[in-house]
């Protein structure tokens, strides 16, 4: 199944004439993919509360059961369970989580497509064990470009690199 990922405009309205890959730089498209991921995976924590909160109403407050009964929930509805294998309340949220899922899905495959053709890929990520190209994608994404004159973040008057080192967990 072929993934299609659209541009949102600032009023809200879906361009879907422009292709899946964006049209930027190697590390805009990181960027723009890198957006698009963080926001299906906070739409996914939204819409897993939601969830949660109706196995709690279910269960009577007891959130250790609430917890295995959403997932068994979340198992049964990637298996393809329908609605009456699941709580009515529950299956909506369920359904759109792993919708999110998948869209996610696509935009870290196509992070790693983007930066396996970068030359930091060849020098430096391939090689080091651990570091797979979704973690350098994340990296170039969240760092931006740090070259003198380079389309640097703008970080409300932070250095960009101090506020990389900062970011990425080093001493400031």
């Amino acid at each position: 199944m072929k993934h299609e990922l659209h541009f949102v405009h600032d009023n809200g309205l879906i361009d879907r004439s422009l292709a899946l890959y964006p049209t930027g730089t190697p590390l805009q498209d990181l960027r723009d993919f890198d957006v698009r991921r963080r926001g299906f995976l906070k739409g996914r924590e939204r819409l897993l509360r939601q969830a949660f909160a109706g196995c709690m109403g279910l269960c009577g407050g007891d959130k250790a059961e609430a917890k295995k009964m959403l997932e068994g929930y979340e198992k049964a509805v990637a298996k393809g369970a329908g609605p009456a294998d699941v709580d009515p309340f529950c299956f909506p949220f369920l359904i759109a989580a792993k919708l999110l899922d998948e869209e996610r899905a696509a935009a870290e495959k196509e992070m790693t497509r983007v930066v396996k053709k970068m030359p930091i890929w060849e020098l430096w990520g391939k090689d080091v064990l651990g570091v797979g190209a979704l973690s350098v994608a994340k990296i170039l994404a969240g760092a931006g470009d740090l070259a003198p004159g380079g389309d640097e973040i703008d970080r409300g008057g932070i250095a960009p690199r101090l506020d990389l080192l900062t970011r990425l967990g080093g001493a400031a």
